[in-house]
């Protein structure tokens, strides 16, 4: 039967003004598109039909003409074809350009599943011409920015600011643009983008990191709103913080913590994403730290805040609240880690270390520290609680290997005797090497030569 289908549509394309339904119903429609079919292709772009097959994908008309869900389909497969010499075709056609063109002036626009087909049919032909359609689409940009709510154009958006940069015209203009959209209705879905494009392409970083960019972020994040916008923003600014290498950029986003207001934003993430940024935190907040219950993300953040902040302001905190002498009476704690850090802080200030605060970093903060910092937290501790006992004085380590395994001679029926026992032996006394076990490599030297002996 698959041998008669190319026949099938050869058949219908040699009739006299073929039904664009029969076509695109026919089955060996996909393959015959995957071929580059030049009859097919010849037909589909015919004056009469191709304005047809652009009707069908980029309105919504297709299916009160009669067109089934499978003939659409077969649509968007002709228009987002691989062909090289297909696309080529669609790049010189006049018709072509100016529907894509017009496309974004049309009530269709708005319609997610059009969306999407104009996505993947402007996709498509960018990427095969290597992006100098764009060329043709001047005002795609700003369409694209003012529609990133629709999830095609989104990361259409995406695609042709990380991909084709030069092409698109990506500059300072079109980020600071793209930056103002933050404070508008399609804020969480631009400060996403902004996030995915920095991550796909480093280069982008030239254009963020600059102080006009950075400052139209800052003044959005530094406003109540959305909790998750905020913390997305709050992302990319920390990623910008990180990576830019500009000081003023820098010098900007510390500049900006001064008029974050940690009262008008109750949520304890954000206020942790705006200390770790901006590295300042009401005085207040330092009482955190001794919590029995901490939220790791906030005190993680004023930790990290505190050592930037300066040997003359921790010793005001200090001084305000006690810390020193809290550290000392505080109950011993595993589960909170911010007090022994917050102690190794306040060690490295000469003036605050007091005989009882020396014994307590040396007895108390020092074996905790070096216990938190090895290998997997330290090794477990033995005690009489312990499911684990010590083993036997004269038990055989850890790593075993068994001999007997190992030199089984019939673990091979291709093989002598000989040679598996020679093979067992000789993969026993390298695991045994590798495990730095010395004894028991002697010792299979030895009940090797016993075995050929006996032999």
């Amino acid at each position: 039967m698959s041998s008669t289908e190319p026949e099938s549509l050869d058949a219908i394309l040699q009739a006299e003004n073929p039904p664009l339904q029969s076509v695109l119903g026919t089955p060996s429609f996909v393959q015959a598109v995957k071929t580059c079919h030049p009859q097919l292709n010849a037909y589909l772009l015919s004056d009469n039909i191709f304005p047809e097959v652009l009707n069908i994908a980029l309105t919504d008309k297709a299916a009160s003409l009669g067109y089934t869900a499978k003939m659409i389909s077969n649509t968007m497969l002709f228009l987002t074809t691989n062909s090289n010499e297909t696309q080529q075709k669609f790049s010189e056609n006049p018709l072509f350009l100016n529907v894509i063109k017009s496309f974004p002036d049309t009530e269709y626009a708005r319609q997610p599943k059009i969306a999407g087909n104009f996505q993947r049919i402007l996709d498509s032909i960018v990427h095969r011409t290597n992006g100098q359609y764009l060329s043709n689409l001047p005002n795609i940009s700003k369409f694209l920015i003012d529609n990133l709510n629709i999830l095609a154009y989104s990361e259409l958006w995406i695609t042709l600011t990380t991909e084709f940069m030069l092409q698109f015209g990506v500059d300072l203009n079109l980020i600071k643009m793209f930056a103002q959209t933050v404070g508008g209705p399609n804020g969480f879905t631009a400060v996403a983008s902004m996030k995915q494009m920095l991550k796909l392409k480093k280069d982008l970083f030239n254009l963020f990191d600059t102080v006009d960019v950075v400052e139209i972020l800052l003044q959005e994040v530094i406003k109540p709103g959305n909790p998750l916008l905020l913390f997305k923003l709050f992302q990319v600014l920390e990623k910008i913080n990180s990576v830019g290498k500009d000081p003023q950029v820098k010098a900007t986003i510390l500049s900006y913590g001064e008029n974050f207001n940690f009262e008008e934003h109750t949520q304890d993430f954000i206020r942790a994403s705006a200390i770790s940024l901006f590295k300042v935190f009401p005085d207040e907040y330092i009482n955190r730290l001794f919590d029995d219950h901490p939220f790791s993300s906030l005190n993680s953040a004023i930790i990290k805040a505190i050592s930037s902040i300066g040997d003359k302001k921790l010793i005001e905190l200090n001084t305000k609240y006690n810390l020193i002498d809290r550290i000392l009476n505080n109950p011993i704690s595993k589960t909170n880690p911010y007090v022994w850090s917050l102690a190794e802080l306040l060690y490295v200030i000469p003036s605050l270390i007091t005989p009882s605060f020396r014994e307590f970093k040396i007895d108390i903060v020092d074996p905790h520290v070096l216990i938190r910092s090895g290998a997997f937290g330290g090794e477990r501790p033995r005690d009489e609680s312990s499911d684990y006992g010590d083993p036997p004085e004269h038990s055989a380590p850890f790593v075993s290997l068994d001999i007997e395994i190992l030199s089984d001679s019939s673990s091979s029926d291709t093989s002598s005797d000989e040679e598996n026992d020679i093979g067992g032996f000789e993969n026993a006394r390298f695991f045994a090497k590798l495990a730095g076990m010395d004894d028991l490599v002697e010792d299979l030297n030895e009940q090797q030569k016993q075995t050929q002996r006996s032999e």
